[in-house]
């Protein structure tokens, strides 16, 4: 934000919503990280996990490329964004919720994107 201040050019409204898609996604990974050490219990997981998912969703498209950039430098590639949505419906089916289903890209089935975007 005082990049200005320090002679770099401030970011653009498409560069600071990919920081926060990928924010987000580092964020859930912590979660459900955290859940799979038993560190959170399944319900407190699962709010969490869902208000990230949330989040993500509400950040709409992103640039696929400079995402991937992004979740590479913090750890995350596409086979761990892929573990990623594995642990989320395993977490979701252990809370008895429905399982949200995601084709062969990581699109989900009928209303989540949020891997589809950094992805393909």
């Amino acid at each position: 934000r005082f990049g200005f201040m320090f002679g770099s050019k401030p970011k653009s409204a498409s560069e600071i919503r990919d920081e926060r898609y990928c924010n987000y996604l580092c964020s859930l990974n912590k979660v459900l990280q955290d859940w799979k050490k038993e560190v959170l219990k399944n319900q407190e997981a699962l709010m969490h996990a869902d208000y990230y998912m949330e989040k993500i969703q509400e950040v709409g498209r992103v640039d696929a490329e400079r995402a991937r950039d992004i979740l590479a430098k913090k750890g995350i590639d596409d086979e761990k964004r892929l573990e990623l949505q594995k642990c989320y419906q395993e977490l979701k089916k252990a809370c008895g919720q429905r399982v949200p289903q995601f084709d062969d890209q990581g699109m989900h089935k009928t209303d989540a994107h949020w891997m589809k975007q950094a992805c393909c």
